[in-house]
């Protein structure tokens, strides 16, 4: 029975969510745990540079895995220019690290390889590329509990419906801490809720999350964090390592540089939290590779709505003090 009265829940928002039409799950890699269900999906290959979690759910679901190497470019390594061939039913997992692989490209990874699934985690303004399987987290760019979204030409609406949806009321503590007092108060509640997404079952986004999407100015988000990496990229690009093409809803902006495990540390002292990625591959990786140094050499540099460019100034000053010192 409905109810009717009582005391107010949160506001509803009705305005449009950004992946809308695609399926709507708790954590990105229970995206990928449903649809290596849906394509009964036996190998796999992905890149060294990865995300424990996409190894672990792989391992988790008894696939078969190989791995590759990616260019400094941030692509897989030499697919489309030579004559690389899959395994019969083995598919090729493409991470699109900080959105810098263009929409054309990654078509014609799917043209020629068909079996193709696209990471878009770290590139939630990317369209979806056409007929492929591609995944987005909405965690990596919003303050949400949970979320994220897999777009499939699968049949899983049967399926999908009979999912439970996540419940996170009691994992909120970081967002509506951090929203009063400082991050550093609620970090160990930000842990908790991290790790238990990791053990998550399969199920639809939460309502509440889905419910914060249906709130935010994508449009301006996008450019804010746009204009804020092209800041970036202007003070700092003549010293990144990496070649970066700066796009709407820029996820960070990775500047490769010497010493970045020194600055981190330092920058923490300043306040300026920037987040290691994948150090897991620090263990994986072979210490002369591309990959190590990725996860070794990278400080990923927040530029996210949150901020403008006086913020922007302010962490390169920092930034290009520390450097100074060493």
């Amino acid at each position: 029975m409905k109810e009717i009265g009582g005391y107010f829940e949160l506001e509803v928002n009705n305005f449009d969510m950004l992946h809308k039409e695609a399926y709507a799950f708790n954590t990105g890699s229970n995206c990928l745990a449903f649809l290596i269900n849906a394509r009964h999906i036996k190998k796999i290959r992905i890149p060294i540079y990865a995300c424990s979690s996409i190894k672990a759910t792989c391992k988790k679901y008894g696939l078969a895995l190989k791995e590759y190497r990616i260019d400094n470019k941030l692509r897989p390594a030499n697919y489309l220019e030579e004559d690389m061939k899959l395994e019969p039913e083995e598919w090729l997992y493409v991470i699109n690290y900080y959105g810098q692989l263009e929409e054309d490209y990654l078509y014609k990874l799917k043209k020629k390889y068909d079996r193709v699934i696209i990471d878009n985690v770290q590139a939630y303004y990317q369209k979806r590329t056409e007929n492929c399987d591609c995944i987005y987290s909405a965690r990596k760019f919003f303050g949400v509990a949970d979320g994220a979204f897999l777009y499939t030409d699968a049949d899983l609406k049967e399926e999908y419906e009979k999912l439970e949806y996540e419940e996170v009321r009691e994992n909120m503590s970081h967002l509506l801490g951090r929203f009063e007092k400082s991050a550093k108060n609620f970090f160990e509640d930000f842990r908790h809720n991290e790790e238990k997404l990791a053990r998550a079952d399969i199920k639809k986004m939460s309502l509440i999350s889905k419910n914060l999407l249906k709130g935010i100015d994508y449009e301006n988000v996008g450019r804010k964090r746009q204009d804020n990496a092209r800041f970036l990229q202007e003070k700092l690009g003549k010293i990144n390592e990496l070649d970066i093409v700066v796009g709407l809803g820029a996820f960070s902006y990775p500047l490769m540089i010497k010493d970045a495990e020194k600055l981190r540390d330092r920058l923490i002292f300043k306040n300026i939290y920037l987040p290691l990625l994948w150090p897991n591959v620090l263990v994986e990786a072979s210490e002369d590779s591309f990959e190590y140094k990725m996860a070794d050499s990278v400080l990923n540099l927040v530029c996210d709505q949150r901020y403008d460019l006086e913020d922007m100034k302010y962490m390169c000053e920092l930034l290009m003090g520390e450097m100074g010192d060493l």
